[in-house]
């Protein structure tokens, strides 16, 4: 069946800019009809493009199965909903030198005393357990490094810094781990922190790289595999498929710059809402911005709420506007 209602004025906008085939910028606000939107998007796709694919991906689990579902019962059998960790659990699955990386998920089996031997972590670790000499008239030997390694303590925390590291790194869109993915060392003597920081870099690409050998022990986890195959520099879709990527505000860095990777080969519609962002702390970012200042993108919005009448919604402004008289 075809979606069963008339597309509203900014609706078909959007609509009318994917069928001039534009790459789209969707700031959608809450409740103004954004699942509504993406399935008209593929249906004119069905009609624009027959047996080509709208890809819907995003980062929540429960936003892909509502709009499998809203795709489902209007018959879009074009349009497929999907997390991008689903997507890319997937294609790891399919590809023998990443398929590891889905198979080891969450798996144990080694202690960490093992793990931290295995990747050189002991004698890493002797930077935390590093002195100042202050008596020391050259500032380059000031910091004084020990020559045994450390109490299992401090080799556990300096490991803890290492795992955070890499994790920083598959958030980003690097393709090798950099200062920028160490984590705060806010905590250690002002001089030891450059020493500590090359460690951590050093250690963190050798973690890595021991997770990207498919015969390793370490266990994965959803971050890693997905960061696997981003840097792989994966295709999404077929020409004539269309790309819709959904809470692009909370957007992982790997997994915007795959996206946006995608441009000249397929559409692509980014969807989001600035004003609910909420994935920060994970290290995500506002796509939308990025994406909007690109050439050739096509910025809309959805702002007509189907949550409530203009009465509620008159009322409501009144009250932000004494809560914030300049919004």
């Amino acid at each position: 069946m075809p979606v069963p209602f008339n597309p509203s004025r900014e609706q078909q906008a959007v609509i009318d800019a994917y069928m001039r085939g534009e790459d789209l910028a969707v700031q959608a606000g809450a409740g103004a009809g954004k699942s509504a939107t993406l399935a008209l998007i593929a249906q004119a796709q069905r009609h624009k493009h027959p047996g080509s694919t709208a890809w819907y991906l995003t980062f929540n689990k429960r936003n892909a199965d509502e709009v499998q579902a809203t795709f489902t019962k209007y018959g879009l059998t074009n349009a497929r909903a999907s997390t991008a960790h689903s997507y890319a659990n997937r294609a790891c699955r399919a590809t023998p030198t990443l398929r590891h990386m889905v198979e080891r998920l969450n798996k144990r089996d080694l202690r960490i005393s093992e793990e931290m031997k295995m990747l050189g972590i002991p004698r890493s670790a002797r930077c935390m357990a590093a002195v100042i000499d202050a008596d020391a008239t050259n500032p380059a030997s000031r910091v004084l490094v020990p020559r045994q390694d450390p109490t299992f303590a401090t080799q556990r925390r300096f490991f803890t810094l290492a795992r955070k590291t890499v994790d920083k790194f598959c958030q980003s869109a690097d393709r090798e781990v950099t200062w920028q993915h160490v984590p705060s060392l806010a905590s250690l003597h002002p001089e030891l922190r450059p020493l500590v920081r090359q460690e951590l870099i050093e250690s963190g690409q050798r973690m890595w790289d021991e997770l990207s050998n498919p015969n390793s022990l370490l266990g994965t986890s959803h971050g890693h595999y997905l960061k696997a195959w981003a840097l792989t520099e994966p295709v999404i879709g077929n020409p004539g498929d269309v790309i819709l990527y959904d809470e692009a505000q909370d957007a992982n860095p790997v997994l915007a710059d795959v996206i946006l990777a995608q441009r000249g080969r397929v559409q692509v519609a980014l969807v989001g809402d600035q004003f609910q962002q909420i994935y920060s702390f994970m290290g995500c970012i506002d796509a939308m911005q990025r994406f909007v200042a690109l050439p050739d993108v096509t910025a809309l919005p959805l702002t007509e709420s189907r949550r409530f009448g203009p009465a509620i919604a008159a009322e409501a402004n009144r009250v932000l506007d004494k809560l914030d008289p300049c919004r």
